[in-house]
């Protein structure tokens, strides 16, 4: 077992569970590839970084890479848990606001952007 995976992610069937849900069960469900987030367990780690900025004062952002996950519904859980976004294409930048992200706590970086990403970010008030 690796440092990412929990004796309490394992079950009784000597399973690996995400989110309480046995990962085989998922597979004969859904099939595979399949890719699956435990919305718990990200909400917590935004809470644990959180916490530890508040703790020692420090004026902060907890931001979520886009690049990992972009879906209207990983946006929805950063902007509920007050977080912020880095976006790097006009793709995940449409995502983000058709998921109804608040752009002022959102960065649009990198090289080689289009006239048309450019033109969004600025409609849009990207942060």
């Amino acid at each position: 077992m690796n440092e990412q995976i929990r004796p309490d992610q394992i079950n009784a069937a000597g399973h690996l569970t995400i989110g309480g849900v046995d990962t085989l069960e998922l597979a004969a469900e859904f099939g595979t590839p399949l890719v699956v987030y435990d919305v718990a367990q990200i909400r917590d780690q935004f809470r644990r970084f959180q916490a530890v900025f508040e703790q020692n004062q420090v004026d902060y952002e907890v931001s979520y890479a886009s690049k990992a996950f972009a879906s209207k519904a990983m946006y929805q859980v950063v902007a509920q848990e007050h977080g912020h976004i880095d976006v790097v294409s006009g793709g995940e930048m449409t995502t983000a606001i058709q998921a109804g992200f608040p752009m002022d706590k959102a960065t649009f970086h990198g090289n080689n952007k289009s006239a048309t990403e450019l033109r969004l970010a600025l409609t849009h008030h990207i942060g």
